[in-house]
């Protein structure tokens, strides 16, 4: 097993949008994880959203809008500071809800030549989703860090039975996902 974490979405723009008691617990539990797959020397990888101003890579869905969440150049794109890359740690730039859609994750993963993603990350029921099914769909073993996700437009404990059910998702706690590394599970 070669793993890497994938921390996706934890920018200020979803706070901001999205307030809520969550926050503090999973930006604690992600930086305590991003802490441990460093000390083992486990590849990161951040994931993060980022629009253009002149529109040119907004969904055609979204076309309509006046303003975009997780414009570039604004506050709402910068990672949470509790669990922002450090030197030489990729971060992939998504305009879809996967994290592989036209991105550089594929080919940032296959140089790191890893095989398994543990999961972290905003929201369990939209862009963790989404970026999971597309790794199953890719081969990928996963492994959802269930301290370190949250949804809010289905219950976080539906949206991660949803993907131990389709894409057989290990559901993991934090220190079991150490184990996982560490070849003990």
């Amino acid at each position: 097993m070669k793993p890497a974490l994938v921390v996706i979405d934890l920018q200020e723009w979803f706070r901001d949008d999205h307030p809520g008691s969550f926050w503090e617990p999973l930006l604690t539990n992600t930086a305590r994880a991003l802490k441990e797959m460093r000390q083992r020397e486990v590849p990161v990888v951040h994931v993060v959203t980022r629009y253009r101003r002149d529109r040119s890579d907004w969904p055609a869905a979204w076309q309509h809008l006046e303003e975009m969440w997780c414009l570039e150049g604004t506050p709402g794109v910068e990672i949470m500071a509790p669990v922002r890359p450090i030197e030489d740690e990729p971060v992939v730039v998504k305009t879809r809800f996967s994290g592989f859609f036209e991105t550089d994750l594929e080919r940032t993963l296959s140089a790191l030549d890893v095989d398994t993603l543990l999961l972290a990350g905003y929201s369990s029921d939209v862009c963790v989703r989404m970026t999971a099914m597309d790794a199953y769909n890719r081969g990928y073993c996963l492994y959802l860090l269930r301290d370190c996700v949250h949804g809010d437009r289905e219950e976080t404990a539906s949206s991660i039975e949803y993907l131990r059910w389709l894409t057989n998702t290990h559901i993991v706690s934090l220190e079991e996902a150490v184990d996982v590394v560490g070849g003990r599970l």
